[in-house]
């Protein structure tokens, strides 16, 4: 069963809040809720469909993390070994006015979207 994150889109940014459960509570073990926010050029501009997606694990030695949201599957590249932000992260290009966002945005009306993860151990996916 893959479970979801319910994923409210407001400010330029997505707000998380799983499905059932809490991150810390659920399979994946997540040490915060995921980041998704728009990430075009100019602030409150939404044109170019980029939006950033960031996962914290907090059990370590997933081998692959991969998010599905609107219909786009990505796999997040690994955290680099010099941060204090150990995130799994990527880019991903989502149709964003045919979902029903405006072109200049200031995060109303919201948009709420599911964003599934799953993580890979070894040979086992968590999700």
């Amino acid at each position: 069963m893959v479970r979801a994150l319910v994923v409210t889109l407001f400010a330029g940014c997505l707000l998380l809040t799983p499905s059932t459960g809490s991150a810390a509570t659920s399979p994946l073990r997540l040490a915060q809720m995921p980041y998704v926010g728009v990430s075009c050029p100019e602030a409150n501009v939404t044109t170019c469909g980029r939006v950033g997606v960031a996962v914290w694990l907090s059990r370590r030695g997933a081998s692959e993390v991969v998010v599905s949201v609107a219909g786009v599957r990505a796999r997040l590249g690994p955290p680099p070994r010099n941060t204090s932000s150990p995130s799994w992260r990527t880019f991903v290009h989502l149709p964003l006015a045919r979902m029903g966002i405006p072109a200049v945005w200031d995060g109303e009306p919201y948009k709420v979207l599911t964003l599934r993860v799953l993580v890979r151990y070894g040979r086992h996916w968590l999700g």
